[in-house]
């Protein structure tokens, strides 16, 4: 069974600092059939990074994940989601068909 770690025992990075990450990591391998060698190049990438880093990585990815569709994170755009229009409006915008 994998340990748990407890938050006292890494911090956790910022959002924007997550979104560099990952969007670098994104940019260095692209979507593609992964390969032994494939994988054999992300793995010596991501060892040059310590443990405790990739962990708080980690969890800021996750918390970001987390959050219900109406909270936004910091580094992303300030959009809201869209909603289907409901109620007598909507049911009256509705085009009617001639066909008896």
């Amino acid at each position: 069974m994998a340990k748990r770690i407890t938050k006292a025992d890494v911090a956790i990075a910022s959002s924007e600092e997550a979104n560099v990450f990952v969007t670098a990591l994104q940019g260095k391998f692209q979507r593609r059939k992964r390969t032994p060698e494939e994988r054999e190049r992300l793995r010596k990438y991501l060892a040059q990074y310590s443990g405790n880093y990739l962990r708080s990585i980690a969890r800021r990815v996750l918390i970001d994940i987390m959050k219900g569709p109406g909270q936004a994170p910091a580094y992303g755009a300030k959009s809201k989601p869209t909603r289907r229009p409901r109620g007598k409006r909507a049911a009256r915008s509705r085009r009617k068909s001639t066909k008896p």
